[in-house]
């Protein structure tokens, strides 16, 4: 099944992460300092009008917490002017098929943008 690497687990990308993760779906949250933290020891509470879940999922700080693999999709959900740098802490990680590197996230890994504004899609152009 893919898994899906959420990076920046804010407003947008904390309800996209916590709502797969309520769907049974794997996914990697990526988020920094007492955010990060507080997912890791409480899991990720999304709340909407009609219910409210909370899920324990894995949470990353750095890329170099996550071996990426053949399959996985990158979701950028950061703030739009933080994307650029985002990316570029991504783009170059290895990615693997088995225990072989394959290439790089940059060539290999489909990348979805979930910001607000539209300047991010040509951020994200290989």
């Amino acid at each position: 099944m893919t898994r899906y690497v959420v990076i920046g687990a804010g407003a947008i990308g904390g309800g996209v992460s916590g709502l797969l993760a309520d769907a049974g779906v794997p996914v990697v949250a990526v988020a920094r300092g007492a955010h990060a933290a507080a997912i890791r020891e409480h899991g990720l509470t999304v709340r909407m009008a009609e219910r409210q879940v909370t899920v324990a999922l894995p949470c990353v700080v750095d890329p170099a917490e996550l071996s990426l693999v053949v399959g996985d999709v990158l979701v950028l959900a950061t703030k739009t002017h933080q994307a650029e740098a985002a990316l570029r802490q991504w783009v170059d990680r290895p990615v693997l098929d088995g225990d072989m590197v394959v290439g790089t996230a940059g060539e290999l890994l489909p990348i979805v943008t979930a910001l607000n504004g539209v300047a991010s899609e040509d951020m994200a152009l290989r």
